[in-house]
């Protein structure tokens, strides 16, 4: 452009106005494009952007409200998890009670039992003490009454010991008892 100016001024030529040159012109066309067409492109990239921070809005919105319901849940797990030991500990506590409980109820149930048997024992141990006697005093009535007949039907004639046998034999029922 500056060639064919230079040209035009050289040559004689008379100077055109600036509005005549198809550079001017090929300018206003440029401008005119650029102005009808920014708007609509930067409405474009305009609405683009805030749909990209509308997202990230949103996107951050959701992990806030994410980030607070995984708190509450946190919370509410710690919550149940404390109520849970405390809950484990009773049962604990009331397990070593029971258990305490049943320990003293058969000991003294053990106890009750031994006391028994040995009372059980006690007593076979009398009766058979009193069997024994009556034994040794029947074994020694008849050992005595033996002897006795024996020492009589020696020392004795027949018919006199016969009489005393009997007399012995009435009596003995008094002297045992």
């Amino acid at each position: 452009m500056i060639s064919s100016a230079y040209a035009n001024v050289t040559s004689g030529l008379e100077p055109q106005a600036f509005y005549s040159g198809p550079a001017f012109w090929v300018a206003i066309a440029f401008l005119c494009f650029v102005i009808i067409f920014t708007k609509p492109i930067w409405k474009f990239a305009t609405s683009a952007l805030d749909k990209k921070i509308k997202a990230i809005e949103d996107s951050i919105e959701e992990s806030a409200r994410l980030r607070e319901d995984a708190q509450d849940l946190l919370a509410k797990y710690k919550r149940k998890l404390s109520d849970a030991e405390v809950e484990a500990q009773n049962i604990i506590s009331q397990a070593r009670e029971d258990a305490g409980a049943l320990k003293d109820r058969l000991t003294t149930e053990l106890e009750a039992t031994l006391e028994r048997k040995e009372k059980q024992a006690m007593e076979r141990i009398s009766q058979a003490e009193n069997e024994a006697r009556e034994e040794f005093r029947t074994i020694t009535a008849d050992l005595a009454i033996a002897a006795t007949q024996q020492v009589l039907s020696e020392q004795i004639e027949q018919s006199k010991s016969d009489e005393l046998i009997d007399e012995a034999i009435k009596e003995l029922p008094n002297k045992l008892s």
